[in-house]
């Protein structure tokens, strides 16, 4: 697994893809059974556009999986459309090993995209507690990148590639449960300790 690299300082001067969910950042809490919908935003610096974007997805199929298992799960964003008239073609995905292996976006006609936007959602299921990240798989900016972006054909550098990382919420539900058995512990932890001190002071 590829992990997120360290975002530097100058990081308005770099090319950016991020996974981001809901709440805007790139962590989110779910329980057992929840739907949610994780964004890929790339951000492009002044002077640089693209022309074509690639991705593939990464993640604990013993977690997550897609929201119905298919393709429809994937859905072009806004961002390099608004741009010109686009293509965007998504692979059947691999559900038992957990990726999507190519969400790709070109131009039919009209682009460049220029600065930052939504390239895509996609929607999962969380079918199990426990930590995952979803990744975005091998921005290595090399010939045998899996995630990259193009302009007339050549590598535009990914600068900074962050995953996203899905973590278990505790449910509401069980807070009642919990809290009373918490209770009902601190009642007999009480019960004997008090017993305990009648008993030491019986003895002469």
């Amino acid at each position: 697994m590829i992990l997120a690299r360290t975002e530097p300082a100058n990081a308005q001067t770099q090319v950016k893809m991020e996974i981001l969910f809901e709440n805007g950042l790139n962590q989110i809490s779910k329980t057992t059974c929840n739907n949610f919908n994780a964004t890929i935003k790339v951000t492009l610096p002044a002077g640089v556009a693209i022309d074509f974007c690639d991705v593939e997805l990464h993640w604990d199929p013993a977690k997550l999986e897609l929201l119905t298992g298919t393709s429809v799960d994937v859905v072009e964003g806004p961002w390099m459309k608004s741009y010109g008239s686009t293509v965007f073609a998504v692979q059947p995905p691999q559900t038992a090993a957990g990726i999507l292996p190519d969400i790709a976006c070109g131009y039919l006609a009209g682009g460049p995209a220029l600065g930052s936007g939504i390239f895509c959602t996609v929607m999962f299921h969380c079918k199990a507690t426990g930590d995952s990240n979803i990744v975005l798989w091998k921005p290595t900016n090399a010939a045998d990148a899996e995630t990259y972006l193009l302009m007339l054909g050549a590598l535009v550098s990914i600068d900074v590639a962050q995953n996203g990382r899905v973590i278990p919420e505790f449910p509401v539900s069980m807070l009642l449960p919990f809290f009373l058995i918490l209770t009902a512990f601190a009642a007999i932890a009480t019960t004997v300790w008090s017993r305990k001190r009648q008993i030491s002071i019986k003895i002469p």
